[in-house]
């Protein structure tokens, strides 16, 4: 019988092998053609044939060099990243850029495990903010409204 090694390495194994198999199956609806004449498949299936390898010699990692267990998950990091995310695409349209980045970076500054002092995560949200607005709306001239719906 099988026995895991690596409890990390296994399930990561596991989980790019489905992964690529998945990609590659997927892209299988579009014509693949050949080296000479890639057709919109090809890249794809090549990717995920590649991510299903990759996958399963980490899989055989798993099983042949020992590793460390899989350590609980951590909720927090988790919730705060995606609530951020969620919360930008909500408010992008009604509060602007600006509002929209400083709260995105406050809350995923929430999501470090370590306490980040208040008064340094504020300063890190005004300055990218600052950053976001002036290389997107004045630098590459995206028609993303900075303060509010216009």
């Amino acid at each position: 019988m099988l026995r895991i090694k690596s409890q990390q390495n296994f399930w990561a194994g596991v989980f790019f092998l489905a992964c690529g198999v998945f990609e590659a199956t997927l892209a299988l609806q579009y014509d693949v053609g050949s080296p000479a004449a890639m057709g919109p498949g090809f890249m794809p299936v090549l990717l995920g044939i590649a991510l299903a390898l990759l996958g399963l010699i980490i899989l055989i990692g798993g099983l042949s060099v020992a590793g460390p267990a899989i350590e609980p998950g951590h909720w927090r990091p988790v919730v705060c990243i995606i609530a951020a995310l969620v919360l930008f695409a909500l408010l992008i349209s009604k509060a602007g850029l600006a509002v929209s980045t400083f709260l995105v970076v406050m809350l995923g500054g929430i999501a470090y495990r370590g306490k980040v002092p208040w008064l340094r995560l504020s300063a890190m949200a005004v300055g990218m903010t600052i950053f976001a607005a002036v290389l997107f709306v004045y630098v590459l001239g995206q028609p993303i409204a900075v303060w509010g719906a216009s």
